[in-house]
């Protein structure tokens, strides 16, 4: 109850859980006096622009975000205020904007996208329901661990389930799927239980007091458990592949650009 109170008397006056002490105030101030170099004066417009992205920063923050604005600032300086010649200018502003616009890409983080796709188009989702075992009173974890592997299996609902739950509309998840997975769901499933969860307790007179839920799915091509896994895994290992190359990327063009941007 205690940690409540604190947690909630931090939320109202701001204050945070985690502060810099006096010798990490010391270090930082010391480490932006040796960042800036010898210009130690104000930014008088500092508050202008990067008061918007630093009061909401925190040290676990990502690198890539403070990159990114950074340079989103470079680049505006230069649209707006550069006294370099138009050709130079152009350059710079051609090369930061490669850069930004892959920051954007890996921020955005749309990889594992068609991993999930093909998922959605190969699987279906599945609410098993087992009778609610009697528990013996006091019943420990391990004890009920036990008699779940023992619990009795009542039914299983195709395309349902917390899944649905989850989404809100199990409509909007179907309209997800490609037209052939559209397709291979329905074949699937055409002959199976689709009733949701509240319709099947009232058809056999039971409530959700007297069940125990688990959920699974199946694949619907009808290839095995283990090529699907095959090329599940491999699909979601390209995408983690493809981000880890582009952020070498990022890194690499500031490292190429970086010299002529401090011109």
């Amino acid at each position: 109850m205690a940690n409540i109170f604190k947690r909630l008397w931090r939320k109202i006056t701001r204050k945070p859980y985690w502060y810099p002490n006096k010798e990490s105030q010391k270090m930082l101030r010391k480490e932006a006096d040796e960042l800036i170099g010898w210009d130690k004066s104000i930014n008088p417009c500092w508050n202008k622009s990067w008061k918007y992205f630093i009061k909401r920063q925190y040290p676990w923050y990502g690198l890539l975000e403070l990159c990114q604005f950074k340079i989103i600032e470079m680049r505006d300086y230069m649209q707006n205020h550069s006294f370099i010649n138009k050709k130079d200018t152009q350059k710079q502003i051609k090369q930061m904007t490669e850069v930004i616009e892959l920051g954007r890409k890996i921020l955005a983080d749309e990889y594992e996208n068609a991993a999930f796709q093909w998922n959605r188009d190969n699987e279906v989702s599945i609410t098993i329901i087992y009778k609610k075992p009697d528990y013996p009173k006091n019943a420990t974890l391990k004890d009920k661990i036990s008699y779940n592997k023992k619990r009795e299996e009542l039914g299983r609902l195709y395309n349902t389930g917390i899944f649905e739950e989850i989404i809100g509309n199990q409509d909007l998840y179907n309209e997800r799927l490609s037209e052939e997975g559209k397709t291979r769901l329905h074949n699937y499933i055409k002959d199976k239980d689709t009733r949701k969860l509240s319709e099947w307790l009232r058809d056999n007179n039971l409530t959700e007091n007297d069940i125990e839920t688990a959920y699974t799915s199946e694949y619907t091509n009808g290839l095995s458990e283990e090529e699907n896994h095959k090329t599940s895994t491999q699909m979601y290992e390209e995408a983690w592949q493809d981000r880890r190359n582009d952020i070498a990327k990022y890194f690499e063009c500031i490292g190429e650009y970086e010299y002529t941007w401090g011109d």
